[in-house]
């Protein structure tokens, strides 16, 4: 019975080795190494959901507690705030007076032979509060029309006319409301989205400082046809005196700009929608 048994055995491999090919035999090896893998991945999957409720949670729960402070950090800056108050954090306001006067004593100086009074009131500017400086240029002009080098009106309004104002006054405080802004962006776990949206904020500020410059000597072009004495620049004229001129022309420019509140809304909004996900995702 056993040799029947064994000869048995030996035909059937025989037999199956006979049926089977090469290409079948290559065929099962791959189909093998298929069901291999695919079940690894599932082993891998089930093993990471599991950890992930066990081993991972206190860690994930601990990097979430800090990324809730840097979203709540991101938000004070933000949260409830009017046009307004989103300008006066990087005083936009301060910014444009100080330059307006800038340009109003580079005037003075080159067409008037005056000296502007308001340039001397002081602003903050790097560690304290100092009077405006004259520009280079402003400086170079008055010290090369003394004397016999002395110019004609009109050849100073001829000079002028090619006039751009450069090498802008920064304030403190407008530095000090960009860089809060700007130090949000090294946050590690701050989400993507939401630094993308801070990023196209600080984009939008820094254009501001643009549309200042190029407004400014834009104007600079009209100053000799609007005020003929330093006097004339404090008169109202129009409604207003030069330097309150020159605000509502640069604020007329950057009201044609996207919105600090609109920019600001989708910061926050980025924030709600990544809180929400990760809501989800936890439960």
């Amino acid at each position: 019975m056993p040799e029947a048994i064994v000869t048995g055995i030996v035909v059937a491999v025989l037999g199956i080795s006979i049926f089977l090919t090469r290409d079948s035999l290559d065929n099962m090896m791959d189909t093998c190494q298929i069901i291999f893998w695919c079940s690894a991945v599932i082993v891998a999957w089930l093993t990471y959901v599991n950890a992930r409720t066990g081993i991972l949670q206190p860690i994930r729960t601990e990097v979430f507690k800090v990324q809730l402070a840097e979203l709540q950090e991101v938000q004070e800056i933000f949260v409830a705030k009017n046009e307004l108050e989103l300008r006066e954090d990087i005083s936009l306001g301060q910014l444009v007076t100080a330059n307006a006067r800038l340009l109003l004593d580079d005037f003075c100086r080159i067409v008037l032979a005056e000296r502007y009074e308001s340039a001397s009131e002081r602003i903050s500017v790097g560690d304290g509060w100092r009077p405006l400086e004259p520009t280079i240029l402003a400086v170079i002009q008055e010290e090369s029309w003394l004397g016999d080098q002395a110019k004609s009106q009109d050849e100073r309004i001829k000079f002028w006319q090619d006039y751009s104002l450069s090498g802008l006054v920064i304030p403190r405080e407008y530095k000090q409301g960009l860089n809060r802004i700007r130090g949000s962006l090294s946050h590690p776990f701050l989400p993507n989205s939401t630094k993308l949206a801070i990023g196209v904020y600080v984009d939008q500020i820094n254009k501001y400082v643009d549309i200042l410059e190029a407004t400014l000597t834009e104007c600079a072009k009209e100053l000799p046809n609007r005020y003929q004495t330093s006097e004339s620049l404090r008169q109202i004229r129009d409604g207003t005196t030069a330097e309150t001129w020159l605000f509502n022309a640069v604020n007329r420019r950057i009201a044609a700009e996207p919105t600090l509140v609109r920019l600001s809304s989708d910061i926050l909004k980025s924030i709600r929608e990544y809180l929400q996900v990760e809501r989800l995702t936890t439960s």
